[in-house]
């Protein structure tokens, strides 16, 4: 009973940190809710990313956010007298969202394993961040040159919902990768049934139960498909949103902290986002200095603890620069 209660809490908390009022602390708003949604979720994940990274023990980021909690309530509440026509609308979506997370949010609880990569290395990453330790303590880790998204996330809300169920750290991204799905179906113009089908069709041809036992490939997925629909918006958007060029910042920023990939497919992006024809030069370079920026700060931070700076020390150092890139290789995947 007690871990039912905790997995509906959950889908509540999880709401709640995108709903954290911080557009209104930049004065910018977008004409749709869910960008304004968008934004306030990235932040949250980047300020729990940030106050991590400058050591703050997890105990402390935790206080500071129930009171960024409590100022979500009040956001909710203070939007519900003024918008109850729209939300009364978006009730039966939300109920269907909720649904589908729960049940797959339930069937994670009854079988909790992980991967064989999240046993020998993300939780000995994780587990030292949920006991207070700070993060120069992951430099003593497997691997210490890998990211470290995954770990700060899983311990947060391992640690928000009692150390006693490791399972609900890793809730937060089954919620995440739903919300993307939403987020990539609401690009379609056609009616609220069809995008309902549209996200169960991307559901199960893209939902594999091992990215919530400790695979990375749905963190980055879910990333990527924000990151898409940013630059379809970029694209098709007669008047730019402010906020989507902010969105797309801190998308890029996830996605470098996410996985080594994530630092070249990030790049990638960008370079697409460069090539979009209709942005000024301003733009262009607001995105570049900022990739550039983000790409500088995550290196500077790993060497500041001593985590290294490898791609990876075994698969993709430089001396098996031959063996990776070996043409039997590349003829065998060509195959595939």
């Amino acid at each position: 009973m007690t871990e039912l209660l905790i997995i509906i809490l959950t889908g509540v908390v999880f709401f709640l940190m995108g709903v954290i009022p911080f557009n209104k602390l930049i004065f910018i708003n977008s004409s749709k809710n869910i960008d304004n949604y968008l934004f306030n979720l990235l932040s949250s994940i980047t300020l729990i990313l940030f106050l991590n990274i400058i050591g703050l023990k997890l105990s402390i980021i935790i206080t500071i956010f129930y009171f960024l909690l409590i100022c979500s309530i009040i956001n909710c509440v203070n939007y519900y007298k003024l918008n109850k026509i729209i939300i009364s609308s978006s009730i039966p979506f939300i109920i269907f969202y909720g649904l589908i997370y729960y049940i797959i949010a339930i069937s994670l609880a009854y079988n909790p394993s992980l991967t064989w990569e999240a046993q020998t290395i993300w939780i000995e990453k994780t587990i030292p961040l949920v006991f207070d330790k700070t993060i120069i303590s992951l430099n003593e880790t497997p691997s210490p040159e890998l990211p470290i998204l995954f770990p700060i996330i899983w311990s947060f809300f391992w640690k928000f919902f009692g150390a006693s169920f490791e399972y609900v750290g890793r809730m937060f991204i089954l919620f995440f990768y739903l919300f993307a799905l939403i987020l990539f179906t609401d690009l379609f113009k056609i009616s609220t049934i069809k995008k309902l089908i549209i996200f169960l069709i991307l559901l199960l041809t893209t939902y594999r139960i091992q990215g919530l036992q400790g695979d990375l490939d749905i963190i980055i997925f879910s990333i990527i498909l924000l990151s898409i629909r940013s630059l379809y918006i970029i694209y098709n958007e007669k008047k730019l949103p402010q906020l989507n060029n902010l969105n797309f910042i801190l998308i890029i920023n996830l996605l470098i902290w996410s996985s080594n990939e994530g630092m070249f497919l990030s790049g990638f992006l960008v370079v697409v986002f460069l090539l979009i024809k209709k942005l000024n030069i301003n733009f262009k370079s607001v995105i570049l200095l900022s990739f550039v920026f983000l790409l500088i700060l995550k290196l500077l931070i790993f060497m500041h603890y001593n985590f290294g700076i490898n791609l990876n020390s075994d698969d993709y150092s430089f001396g098996n620069f031959n063996i990776n890139f070996d043409i039997s290789n590349l003829i065998l995947i060509s195959k595939y």
